[in-house]
């Protein structure tokens, strides 16, 4: 057997002979070798201050630190395939031309191509969410500008509220809020940086379903304020969106799951601390869409069971029963089943 000199022999043992050039095969997945190069990134530093604990050696350490630099460029360039070569392979799905109970109310400001661009945002995630839920939406208004002032004027006009509805509605635009929605209406604010043209395309499409998704919410639990944990009320409508950039060959599923299971690995806080919306900041998205998706996996009626809970709730059932009655396990036991999940991830 040839002996390995020092520096080779970290290398050997860091980088594993031959194994990070096998995650560029054709045997992993784009999404699998994605989550594999982010989890190795987040190991780096635990990996090195063990390393360094135990061997005081400059060589060895150097060695050491050089094979981790070796391993993570191998797995970036594994992991770089893109999660739009299902756009390139398949090209972007069409959208329908809109029904005709949706109706869309533009701002002067906007270009024909920023129109047609937010109407084929919608028009789509409407048809698929139709198929995904198994519910045929009533009617849907959509309002869009880049002018938050405009915005509001029109949110409290269709919506309104108590004090001084213009005002407040107006700085949660001007603050980047992309969305707004209630029962069979949705506000889009196109000043935003997730909605501009320079945006990925999936991200808008992403974006757009879920606010789509809160209408499917709306007219299903007949309720206008809202009802359950903020890990379900705002993971629900976020998971359709991916399903519907997905659908629409803007960016496989299946990446993006990967992205939702990373965040869940790096994340301890339990599902039972995130129930309001100042509980948002301490996951984000991915994780809250993860929690669905695992919820809806082995749920009796798949992703439709979504459907299936607001629907309880439209009958006058708590949020927990129609949890119960609807995923097939008390709310409980799925907080049991999904710590058993993240640990295992």
């Amino acid at each position: 057997m040839r002996r390995l000199g020092s520096a080779a022999l970290v290398l050997a043992l860091v980088a594993g002979i031959g194994g990070a050039a096998a995650l560029s095969s054709t045997g992993s997945t784009c999404a699998q070798r994605q989550a594999a190069e982010s989890a190795y990134a987040h190991g780096i530093a635990k990996a090195r201050a063990a390393y360094f604990a135990k061997h005081r050696s400059p060589s060895a350490r150097k060695a050491f630190v050089a094979a981790q630099k070796a391993k993570l460029a191998a797995l970036k360039s594994a992991a770089a395939c893109s999660a739009t070569t299902t756009t390139t392979d398949l090209g972007t799905v069409p959208a329908p031309a809109p029904t005709a109970n949706e109706r869309f109310v533009f701002s002067d400001e906007l270009s024909q191509a920023f129109r047609d661009d937010i109407q084929g945002f919608v028009t789509f995630a409407v048809q698929d969410e139709e198929k995904l839920l198994g519910v045929s939406l009533d009617q849907l208004t959509v309002y869009v500008s880049t002018d938050a002032g405009w915005l509001a004027q029109q949110q409290c006009s269709v919506l309104p509220q108590d004090g001084d509805c213009v005002s407040s509605v107006r700085a949660s635009f001007a603050g980047g809020n992309p969305t707004a929605e209630g029962p069979h209406v949705i506000f889009v604010n196109c000043a935003t940086t997730d909605l501009t043209t320079r945006a990925p395309e999936y991200e808008r499409q992403k974006i757009v379903g879920h606010s789509v998704g809160n209408v499917f919410r709306y007219q299903l639990d007949g309720r206008r304020d809202d009802v359950g944990p903020l890990w379900l009320l705002f993971g629900a409508p976020e998971l359709l969106g991916y399903h519907v950039a997905s659908d629409r060959n803007l960016r496989a599923y299946a990446d993006s799951l990967a992205d939702m299971r990373q965040n869940m690995r790096v994340l301890a806080t339990p599902l039972e601390k995130l129930q309001t919306w100042a509980d948002y900041n301490l996951v984000g998205h991915w994780y809250l869409a993860g929690a669905v998706d695992r919820l809806v996996t082995d749920a009796p009626n798949g992703i439709r069971s979504l459907a299936d809970y607001w629907a309880g709730i439209g009958t006058g059932m708590s949020w927990e029963d129609a949890f119960a009655a609807a995923f097939g396990m008390t709310v409980d036991q799925f907080y049991a089943d999904f710590a058993a999940y993240k640990a295992g991830l």
